[in-house]
């Protein structure tokens, strides 16, 4: 028979040794596997910044008056960059900046080598007065040209006090900030409603805004608030109840009605004005010419007192009639 034998007790200290080892091992064992890691995502990023997504093609779409070429080129991207490192939103800032009449451009990564340029060409919409000359302006409010008249066949926006050291490429803007809101709220407004043959609009007053429908009505607008109320009623008014024969002035009214005063009314209303101011000008004359005899005959009574030559007389100066000032006041 074999005798048990009793296990031998742990020496001090041994078992504790055998447990740092252990988790040396583990310590060194994890290390290891960071390193690994790092190395590989190291790797793993030198090649798809380097090697992978290098742009290959670049699609451009659009019909514009520039080639393909030229936008390409505007873009400032190179074939062989890396499309991870390629800023789009620069990319589209340098086409429509560099060639104006671009109006906006898309630019998309299609991974893995592929960049699609989409581009929206800048139609001319309007003329605005300036102090030396005209913009031409896009409905975007892009300044395309600067030109000593205005363009045939679009609206002219006067009045604007526009900015005159803006440069073709920017967008336009006035000195007054209150006008530079109305007028892209009304260019915003005319395109939602599709009001189409504006021939002008006279944003001089902020408070009296005006347009010309078809080159035959004058639209009063008053402020430019509530756009979307008035537009529909002029439009209403305009297409439903004056026709296409009519010329005048329409008048939108603060109690929401409208008042409308035909091309004679008007020239009967120009022929009453300029009766009533001829006769008011009369009127100041003939007064100026009486104040003018009673001082020259108060002269006279002054000069007659201090010599005692004459005794002093009276006139009647001649009644003024201030009839015609009074119509024109009213």
């Amino acid at each position: 028979m074999s005798k048990n034998r009793t296990p031998e007790a742990p020496r001090p200290g041994q078992g504790t040794a055998a447990r740092k080892r252990e988790r040396q091992k583990k310590m060194q064992m994890r290390l290891y596997i960071i390193v690994i890691i790092l190395a590989v995502a190291v790797i793993f990023v030198i090649l798809v910044f380097n090697v992978f997504f290098n742009i290959q093609n670049v699609d451009v779409e659009g019909s514009t008056n520039y080639t393909a070429e030229e936008i390409f080129k505007a873009s400032g991207i190179t074939v062989g960059d890396n499309m991870l490192r390629e800023d789009i939103a620069k990319c589209s800032e340098n086409i429509t900046s560099t060639l104006i009449y671009i109006e906006s451009a898309e630019v998309k990564k299609l991974y893995p080598s592929t960049i699609k340029i989409t581009v929206e060409a800048s139609v001319p919409f309007a003329n605005v007065q300036t102090s030396s000359g005209y913009y031409l302006i896009s409905r975007g409010g892009k300044i395309l040209e600067t030109l000593t008249n205005p363009k045939s066949g679009i609206m002219t926006i006067t009045g604007s006090e526009a900015d005159i050291t803006l440069l073709p490429g920017e967008r336009f803007a006035s000195i007054d900030e209150t006008k530079n809101k109305d007028i892209y709220a009304l260019l915003d407004a005319f395109s939602e409603h599709e009001l189409e043959n504006v021939t002008y609009i006279d944003i001089t007053d902020p408070a009296n805004v005006s347009f010309e429908y078809d080159s035959r009505i004058v639209v009063e607008l008053g402020v430019v608030s509530d756009l979307d109320y008035k537009l529909n009623f002029i439009t209403q008014i305009l297409h439903d109840q004056l026709g296409t024969g009519v010329f005048g002035t329409l008048r939108l009214l603060p109690d929401n009605s409208a008042q409308f005063i035909d091309e004679a009314g008007i020239a009967e209303n120009d022929r009453v004005f300029a009766q009533n101011y001829e006769a008011y000008e009369e009127s100041l004359r003939q007064e100026s010419e009486s104040l003018a005899q009673e001082a020259a005959e108060q002269s006279s009574e002054s000069s007659s007192e201090q010599s005692e030559e004459t005794q002093p007389t009276e006139t009647q100066a001649p009644e003024t009639e201030t009839a015609a000032a009074a119509t024109v006041m009213e």
